[in-house]
């Protein structure tokens, strides 16, 4: 237990300048970090390529948090610096007072006196000594409560820091007993197709088959959706689109691995390749942005069963001090109606794409499309010099807009590029979790189905404006980029929020010509 001697004797000097160099440290921490965020990483695709994006992930979120633990502990010893030098303060001043009656306080906190006769008989001393007395129990009971809540709240923060330990651990052994479960999987389907080669060779065929399907099935399965992440290590619930979305992508996924085919099989991400490059007029305005969602689509041929065709996503430079970049995404390229669009085709942006970029956050195609904006940028970097972490907008229609949203929600990629916006149409994002430095603005007509998709999500994003656009016509119809812009267009004058889109993205909006547009192939392999 403190005593009156411990608060005098107690120097806050030491713990001002530790709570100073931890500060310092956290900074330096947190300038790391970001340092390592902004490395643009080299492109390789593929399940290692995967598993080392979560463990980059994971332990960039755990160097986030023993930063910030720092920095709580350095807060912590800060206010008890300051609280101690109010208790001294408040020990010299009655140590005045005691004198001024002749009085002393001891180490131990004993009131004596030091009136010589005939002060001594004052009949006033009586009160003065139990009064001074009272205050330095009072004193001794602040120091010891100081003392005892500081060592609580530091004590606290070890606590979290082992319960958040011991949640990790969870998570790695869940992690690690799905793998066991997989290896355990996989070694029963060898060993029955093993047995089945000695004792009944005709279910070999059938048993390799199922090997195949099971084996394909818990790898895909294994793949941590983003809204487990968040659940994980946030506590935030996903949204109910979020796992329908994963279910049916699974679930679908399923069908194909039984029946051997590439059914609903969102496959790899395809490396991107330059296609080549276009002089464009660029966007005065958000209209002119909408319009320009229909260039993508163009980049890919008519025909829904030519599987050796791919669509490009395009980056244009507007020149400037400093260069902008926007990004331009195809949205779904293949239609429902035809097979393809269901069996893994290249283009990546079909149906299995789109279910899986609402139910993981990821798609082969998002990931060969982030690809695609870094090597657009090194083309650029290549003869106009380096750019300290570019600035970007990115846009898209439909699926075009999940892809452009899930790429301004990965805080490794918002890290390393500045994204200024996200301006999207038709597009079911109200469950991304889109950095909320980033501006987004998407629009949506009365009878377009697709946007309402996301079942309007359930958690508030004030940095997504929704801009809706009454529409009665047939969903198709509604659906489409050109009665998009069209709308746009017709309501742009009297939208306060289009206008505020406007002005907010202006340095995009220069209506220069000869824009330089790079267009990178994308898709899965």
């Amino acid at each position: 237990m403190a005593g009156w001697g411990d608060g005098l004797r107690w120097d806050a000097g030491p713990m001002e300048a530790e709570a100073s160099t931890n500060r310092q440290r956290v900074a330096t921490l947190q300038a790391q970090h970001q340092g390592v965020l902004a490395m643009r990483p080299p492109v390789w695709f593929g399940k290692a390529a995967d598993r080392s994006r979560q463990d980059f992930r994971l332990m960039l979120h755990r160097w986030a948090e023993l930063a910030d633990l720092l920095g709580q502990q350095a807060e912590i010893v800060s206010d008890a610096a300051a609280e101690l030098r109010r208790l001294q303060a408040d020990q010299r001043d009655l140590q005045r007072n005691a004198v001024s009656k002749r009085f002393s306080i001891g180490d131990s906190g004993w009131v004596s006196s030091t009136a010589s006769f005939p002060a001594s008989l004052d009949p006033r001393r009586a009160w003065w000594w139990s009064e001074l007395s009272g205050a330095v129990v009072s004193i001794v009971l602040r120091l010891n409560g100081f003392d005892g809540r500081t060592a609580f709240a530091l004590g606290k923060l070890v606590v979290n820091d082992l319960l958040d330990g011991a949640q990790q651990t969870a998570i790695d052994w869940t992690n690690s007993g799905f793998a066991g479960a997989q290896d355990l999987l996989s070694g029963a389907n060898q060993w029955m197709v093993d047995a089945a080669e000695v004792l009944w060779p005709d279910a070999v065929g059938p048993l390799q088959a199922w090997q195949r399907a099971s084996n394909g099935f818990m790898d895909e399965a294994g793949r941590q959706p983003r809204w487990l992440q968040e659940m994980l290590y946030t506590g935030k619930l996903p949204a109910p689109a979020e796992v329908l979305g994963q279910g049916l992508y699974l679930g679908m996924h399923g069908i194909g691995d039984l029946t051997g085919t590439q059914f609903f099989d969102d496959g790899s991400p395809y490396v991107p390749t330059l296609r080549g490059t276009e002089q464009i007029n660029g966007p005065a305005s958000v209209t002119d942005l909408v319009a320009n969602l229909d260039r993508p689509y163009d980049t890919r041929g008519p025909d829904d069963s030519d599987r050796t065709d791919r669509p490009a996503v395009e980056v244009s430079v507007i020149e400037g001090h400093p260069p902008r970049f926007i990004v331009n995404v195809p949205g779904t390229t293949i239609g429902m109606g035809s097979i393809n669009g269901w069996t893994g085709d290249i283009e990546g942006t079909d149906w299995p794409a789109d279910a899986k970029a609402v139910g993981y956050g990821d798609s082969a195609v998002t990931q060969s499309t982030k690809a695609a904006i870094d090597m657009a940028i090194r083309e650029y970097e290549s003869t106009h010099g380096p750019i300290e972490r570019p600035n970007i907008l990115l846009t898209g229609h439909s699926q075009g807009g999940i892809i452009a949203a899930n790429i301004a929600a990965d805080p490794a990629f918002t890290a390393r590029y500045q994204v200024d916006g996200v301006v999207s149409a038709g597009s079911p994002i109200n469950t991304i979790p889109i950095n909320p430095d980033v501006p987004v603005l998407n629009f949506h007509h009365t009878t377009d189905v697709v946007p309402k998709l996301d079942l309007g999500g359930v958690h508030d994003q004030p940095n997504v404006t929704e801009v809706h656009l009454p529409r009665w016509t047939d969903p198709g119809t509604a659906h489409g980029v050109p009665t998009y812009a069209t709308d746009v267009a017709t309501h742009s004058q009297g939208n306060a929020d289009i206008q505020r889109f406007n002005d907010l993205l202006a340095p995009y909006l220069t209506g220069q010509g000869n824009v330089v547009t790079y267009q990178y192939d994308i898709g899965r392999q």
